[in-house]
């Protein structure tokens, strides 16, 4: 999984997230980048900004388990 950081200005709180990051062990890049706001994007899709009450962190374990759901149940129209 990629996962994206967009942030507004580098803090400690940042250095910090991006660390944690690279520890999850199916996150296979970081990127971090300048934005307007500070969001994170995994695999093309948010999964989380800074107005959500979650962590980032967490946010990346929830995308991560709906799409392990979504390839292990079937589709319900054949």
């Amino acid at each position: 999984m990629i996962v994206q950081v967009f942030i507004r200005e580098w803090t400690a709180e940042v250095l910090e997230l991006v660390k944690s990051l690279k520890d999850i062990p199916f996150v296979t890049d970081v990127i971090v980048s300048r934005g307007r706001r500070n969001q994170v994007v995994a695999d093309s899709v948010k999964v989380w900004d800074e107005d959500d009450r979650g962590t980032p962190e967490d946010s990346i374990y929830e995308f991560a388990v709906s799409v392990k759901l979504s390839e292990i149940v079937p589709s319900a129209s054949s």
